[in-house]
């Protein structure tokens, strides 16, 4: 997974929180700058700043994943994984790496009935 430094997931709201032109404020404009309503060069150098960018962040994951079942109605899923994060918090040269573990419980109580 790639992370722009000014990446965000409020496009299209009121919060832009990642910096460019937030045209969301008028109606009659979208809120990536049109070519039609700016002009060609204009409406490109306002896209360069909509998009995410600035210094990616890259997250690599490597991950294993058992499920083991107790008595065909309770099932335990482990995932252990190992992480590798380059230009973490968008810092070049920032590299660090990691395992990380999840467990998980599910029961299924129709079958425990039967």
């Amino acid at each position: 997974m790639a992370r722009g430094e000014y990446s965000g997931n409020r496009l299209f709201t009121k919060e832009l929180d990642w910096g460019g032109v937030d045209m969301t404020e008028d109606p009659d404009f979208w809120a990536y700058p049109d070519s039609d309503v700016w002009g060609y060069n204009t409406a490109k150098i306002m896209q360069a700043f909509k998009g995410p960018h600035g210094i990616i962040e890259h997250v690599n994951r490597i991950s294993l994943r058992a499920t083991c079942n107790y008595r065909n109605f309770v099932n335990l899923i482990i995932q252990p994984s190992y992480v590798i994060i380059i230009n973490r918090n968008n810092v070049h040269g920032n590299s660090q790496n990691g395992f990380e573990f999840a467990l998980a419980c599910e029961i299924n109580l129709s079958r425990l009935v039967k």
